[in-house]
């Protein structure tokens, strides 16, 4: 599935646009986690500045209180002044950690604890101070009494206080722990679905962006090999829409100028034939001395125009024949025959020429082929195209081989037999080898362009259009032609041509 996520952008705007989302997902990430951890701080604080501080000063007052009142007693048993002062200071300090509670406490309830303990300690001091004066022991005795219960009083509220305190420290602490849980799972929650959102936002943009880069290199492809008629569908309205309206713009343009060339050769072609046929012939007559006796060395010259006059023949039939399979018109009586048949007649075709150079010419065939569904008369054309090629480029007593088996590979289709050519039942191979100069290896996917000649035997004559013959032959057939080579290690032909669907077994 492609998604369509165009909206007019163009590819720098889709770029920003993902560096945009991937920022606002990371800062959104960043601000949850600062005000998380804010409310984490403040808490922390209080606890240690708060609950802390009024655990610890309660047990500082409560001691102090408890100083106190041992120092009072021993104040009225030895009357010494000493006593009366200690009771003095620890009163300024009792007040002085007072003071500092009621600075740092933050809820209604320690205040007002705080404050019912400050009223009760000033009745304690005053009642305390009034006693140091007072000589009557029955309200010494009822002051003491009173005495008692404020310490009791304020030593209950102290103790209140501590709870208070320690209940708050850990609510405060319960209540870290749950943000700390609660806010690392909502990040975890925030940063998969800002991976998940991510990963998609990227894929789709990056699917916008690949998906008709792949189609430009696929029909790129089609146009490095002749093909001008595929174009490029792209509905995008950025850069890569505009480069490949661009792209099929030119191929319109090359396929026009591929068909003008083509018309311009038919053309030239045909127009050649005919002078070219009164040449050969009034060249015919003078050598057979119709137009008076010849001399030896007039008609050595006549042979030699009467030889290029046919080259030039043959070459204007190619180029016809080529023309006629590149426009579809050329048609291919099918049948099904041994794949054997076309070889040999190939090979006995080449022979003289073979024998000329001292070439040995091997052949080896599998038992019961399969047929093969083919024209025999344009399949013989092809492979002696392949085998005057490799005689061509074999120097004098060397080796060309063939081999005939049948392969499980499955061929190409040709835009002739694709509907009947079947490819289930495997295909038959042939394989030509020979001991020649090789072939490079940047000429190998070029071998079978129009009129190209590769650096390897750039000496030998020859127009470039025979393997050219042979590609359009084979692939018409529903087969597939490649070549193996090596420079100087000779090359492998391989034909590749489909089973026929009646599968008629040589006998």
């Amino acid at each position: 599935m492609i998604f369509n996520f165009n909206f007019n952008f163009s590819i720098r705007q889709k770029l920003i646009l993902g560096y945009a989302v991937m920022v606002v997902s990371v800062l959104i990430i960043s601000l949850y986690s600062i005000v998380q951890l804010n409310q984490l701080n403040k808490l922390i604080n209080t606890s240690l500045s708060v609950d802390s501080m009024l655990l610890k000063e309660s047990e500082n007052l409560l001691n102090s209180l408890l100083v106190q009142v041992s120092n009072e007693r021993k104040f009225i048993i030895t009357g010494e002044e000493g006593f009366k002062k200690l009771f003095e200071e620890n009163t300024q300090e009792f007040n002085t950690i007072l003071d500092r509670i009621v600075a740092v406490s933050d809820s209604d309830q320690q205040q007002s604890l705080i404050t019912t303990i400050q009223n009760t300690y000033r009745k304690y001091v005053v009642l305390v101070n009034d006693g140091f004066f007072m000589q009557d022991s029955a309200a010494d005795t009822a002051a003491d009494n009173k005495k008692q219960q404020l310490v009791d009083q304020i030593s209950s509220d102290l103790q209140d206080l501590r709870k208070i305190s320690q209940r708050s420290l850990n609510s405060n602490m319960e209540t870290s722990r749950e943000i700390g849980r609660r806010g690392t799972q909502i990040a975890l929650v925030i940063t998969i679905l800002t991976v998940v959102c991510g990963s998609v936002f990227a894929f789709i943009i990056t699917q916008s962006i690949y998906t008709p880069l792949q189609r430009l290199k696929e029909i790129t492809h089609y146009i490095s090999h002749g093909d001008f008629g595929k174009k490029i569908y792209v509905t995008t309205n950025d850069e890569i829409g505009d480069l490949s309206e661009s792209f099929n713009i030119m191929c319109d343009r090359l396929r026009e100028l591929d068909q003008l060339t083509s018309d311009f050769i038919s053309n030239i072609t045909h127009d050649l034939k005919t002078p070219l046929a009164s040449i050969t012939e009034a060249n015919q007559l003078m050598l057979e001395g119709t137009a008076g006796s010849v001399t030896e060395k007039q008609q050595y010259l006549l042979n030699i125009v009467k030889e290029d006059a046919a080259r030039l023949i043959r070459l204007i039939d190619t180029i016809i024949d080529l023309s006629k399979m590149e426009s579809g018109l050329l048609n291919y009586v099918l049948n099904p025959i041994d794949a054997t048949y076309p070889v040999i007649e190939a090979l006995g075709a080449i022979k003289l020429l073979a024998k000329s150079k001292k070439i040995r010419l091997s052949y080896g065939a599998d038992k019961n082929l399969p047929a093969v569904l083919v024209d025999g008369e344009k399949m013989t054309q092809a492979l002696i195209n392949i085998f005057s090629n490799a005689i061509k480029f074999t120097p004098d007593e060397g080796k060309i081989s063939v081999e005939i088996k049948r392969s499980q590979e499955l061929p190409e289709r040709g835009i002739h037999t694709a509907g009947s050519a079947g490819g289930s039942d495997g295909a038959v191979r042939i394989s030509i080898s020979d001991t020649g100069v090789g072939i490079e290896q940047e000429d190998i996917p070029l071998i079978f362009e129009k009129f190209y000649r590769g650096h390897t035997g750039a000496d030998q004559k020859g127009d470039g259009l025979g393997l050219t013959i042979v590609h359009h032959i084979i692939k018409a057939h529903g087969g597939h032609v490649w070549v193996e080579s090596k420079p100087g290690y000779g090359s492998t032909f391989n034909i590749l041509l489909p089973v026929s669907p009646e599968d008629g077994l040589r006998t």
